[in-house]
C-alpha cells in the first residue's frame, strides 16, 4: 500500500433492489481534516482493499459516502465483510465530463450515458431536447437527443468506422424549436437548394417562407432521434396537403418531401425524398425531389390560398360562465359546425369499438378533442402554449403552457358522462404530477383538468385543479 494513500476506515457493502451493490463509508472527519469545502461536485478517488481503484463522483455534504459498485467488481465482495478503505485524491470536477463509450450491435452502434445530478446542475429537469458538444477523435462536434424527463440521458453516437474508449462532454444545453429556426435559417445559405426557403416562428405560429411568400404552417412536430433533431411540417392547400421533414445534424441540414395519402398523420411512416427544389409563383407552391424507387426528379404541386389559413373554425364560440377558487369551473359554447362534424366522427368509432374493433382510436379521439378546447382556453385566459403532446406514442404531459414567467405542466381527462367528472379530474391531477417527474426545487406548477363533451348538444364544461407548486402528496 501506497504511504500516500489516507486511510478512511471501514467500508461496507449491501445488496439493493435485489441486483444492485451499493457501498458506504464514514468520510466527514478526513473531509473536515483536510480543509475541503463540501458543495460542488467532486471526484473522489478511492482505494478499497481486495476490491481495486473507484471513482465516485460527490459533493461532499453527507455524513457517509454512498457509491454503486460497478458489476466488474460484484463477484470480489462478500456481503458482510468489512474492507479497509483508503482516500487516494478529491478533485473538482472540471468543465469537460468525461464518460465512457458503450459499444454494442457488433461494433456498430454506440452510445453514452449521461448522470442526471449532472443534467439537473445544467438545469436540465424535464421532457426536453437538448444539445450536447462533444469532444472525441480529436473534433468537436454538436449532438442532440430527446430527455425523457427521468433517469440519465442516453445520447447514441454517429455511425463511425472505430469509437473512441472515452467522449468529454463539454456543454449540455435545452434545444427549443426558436434555437433550431435560428440553426437552420444560418445554415441554409450554404445550400444552393435550400436558399429561397425560410423559417419564422412568432406568436405562437410558424410559418415557412418560399421566394418571400409567408405560408402559415397548419401542423408541425418539432422533436429528436438518434442524434439530430427534426422539424416535421405539414402545410394544406385546395388540393390537399404536402409534408415537409427538416433535419439538423448540428453542422449541417437536409429536408425530405414525404409522401403521405390523405389518411396518413403527420407522424405516420412514409417514404423520404431528398428535396431538390422548392418554388412558389402564382399561387402555387412546386416541390421536386429525387425518387429513388424510379431513380429520378419528380415534382408536386401544391395551390395556396391567402383566406386558407386554418382547416377548421376555433373550438370555441362562447365562455357561457366561470367560477374560480379551491376548483376552477367554466361553461363552454362551441362552434356547432364543428362540433357536429366531430361527434358523427366519435359516434363512428364509437359503434367499431363496440362492435369488437378495439383499434379505432375511439378514446384517443375523444381525448383529443378535450386537449383542445382547453388548450384554446388557456390561450384566451392568457397563457401561453410551449408545447402539446400531438400523438399517443408520446409519454410527456398533456400541454407544457406559461404564464407570467412560470411553466405549467397540464394533463386533461375527457369524459361524455357528467358522473365521471370527479373520477377524471382526480386522475388528471394525479397523471399531471407524475408526467412531470422532477425534483422538489423545480418551479414548474402542476394543472388537472376534467372535460365533460356532452353528445348531444355543442356544450362543454371545464374544471380545473391549480398547483402552482409541488403538491406534498406526490412525494
Amino acid at each position: 500500500m501506497s504511504r500516500e494513500y489516507i486511510p478512511l476506515g471501514i467500508a461496507r457493502f449491501k445488496v439493493k433492489k435485489g441486483r444492485y451493490i451499493e457501498g458506504y463509508i464514514h468520510i466527514k472527519d478526513i473531509v473536515d481534516r483536510l480543509g475541503i469545502k463540501p458543495g460542488g461536485k467532486k471526484l473522489v478517488k478511492l482505494y478499497i482493499q481486495d476490491i481495486g481503484v473507484l471513482e465516485v463522483r460527490s459533493s461532499l455534504t453527507q455524513k457517509y459516502l454512498e457509491f454503486s459498485l460497478p458489476k466488474e467488481y460484484h463477484s470480489k465482495v462478500e456481503l458482510g465483510r468489512e474492507y479497509k478503505a483508503y482516500l487516494i485524491s478529491i478533485e473538482p470536477l472540471g468543465k469537460a465530463l468525461e464518460r465512457n463509450v458503450i459499444i454494442y450491435s457488433g461494433g456498430r452502434k454506440a452510445r453514452i450515458e449521461i448522470p442526471k445530478w449532472y443534467l439537473e446542475s445544467r438545469s436540465i429537469l424535464g421532457e426536453s431536447i437538448v444539445e450536447l458538444t462533444v469532444e472525441y477523435n480529436g473534433v468537436e462536434r454538436r449532438l442532440y437527443t430527446r430527455y425523457k424527463g427521468s433517469g440519465p440521458l442516453i445520447q447514441s453516437l454517429p455511425p463511425a468506422e472505430k469509437y473512441p474508449e472515452k467522449i468529454y462532454l463539454h456543454n449540455i444545453r435545452e434545444y427549443r424549436l426558436s434555437d433550431f429556426i435560428r440553426g437552420y435559417n444560418m445554415m441554409r445559405e450554404k445550400y444552393r437548394e435550400y436558399r429561397n426557403i425560410r423559417l419564422e416562428y412568432r406568436e405562437d405560429k410558424l410559418y415557412i417562407i418560399v421566394d418571400d411568400h409567408r405560408i402559415e404552417v397548419d401542423e408541425y412536430l418539432y422533436s429528436a432521434y438518434a442524434y439530430y433533431t427534426f422539424l416535421l411540417l405539414r402545410i394544406y392547400g385546395r388540393n390537399g396537403f404536402k409534408t415537409l421533414r427538416i433535419h439538423n445534424y448540428g453542422d449541417e441540414i437536409e429536408i425530405y418531401y414525404i409522401q403521405h395519402t390523405k389518411r396518413q398523420k403527420l407522424t405516420d411512416h412514409a417514404a423520404y425524398m431528398p428535396l431538390k427544389r422548392i418554388t412558389y409563383a402564382a399561387g402555387t407552391i412546386t416541390i421536386q425531389y429525387y425518387d429513388p424507387r424510379k431513380k429520378k426528379i419528380s415534382t408536386t404541386y401544391l395551390e395556396i390560398s391567402r383566406n386558407v389559413k386554418s382547416r377548421d373554425p376555433p373550438y370555441i364560440e362562447e365562455i357561457v360562465s366561470e367560477k374560480n377558487g379551491e376548483i376552477n369551473t367554466a361553461i363552454i359554447k362551441l362552434n356547432k359546425e364543428r362540433w357536429i362534424k366531430d361527434i358523427k366522427t366519435i359516434l363512428g368509432k364509437k359503434r367499431l369499438y363496440y362492435s369488437g374493433n378495439r383499434n379505432t382510436g375511439y378514446h384517443h379521439s375523444i381525448g383529443s378533442i378535450g386537449e383542445k378546447i382547453f388548450q384554446e382556453y388557456l390561450v384566451k385566459k392568457g397563457y401561453k402554449i410551449l408545447k402539446r403532446n400531438t400523438w399517443s406514442g408520446e409519454h410527456g404531459p398533456d400541454i407544457i403552457a406559461e404564464k407570467n414567467e412560470k411553466q405549467w405542466i397540464i394533463e386533461v381527462k375527457t369524459v361524455t358522462k357528467y358522473m365521471y367528472i370527479p373520477y377524471a379530474l382526480q386522475r388528471a391531477v394525479k397523471d399531471g404530477g407524475e408526467k412531470r417527474n422532477a425534483p422538489t426545487n423545480d418551479k414548474r406548477g402542476i394543472i388537472g383538468a376534467a372535460i365533460y363533451l356532452s353528445l348531444k348538444e355543442p356544450v362543454c364544461r371545464i374544471i380545473y385543479k391549480e398547483y402552482p407548486y409541488f403538491p406534498s402528496s406526490f412525494l
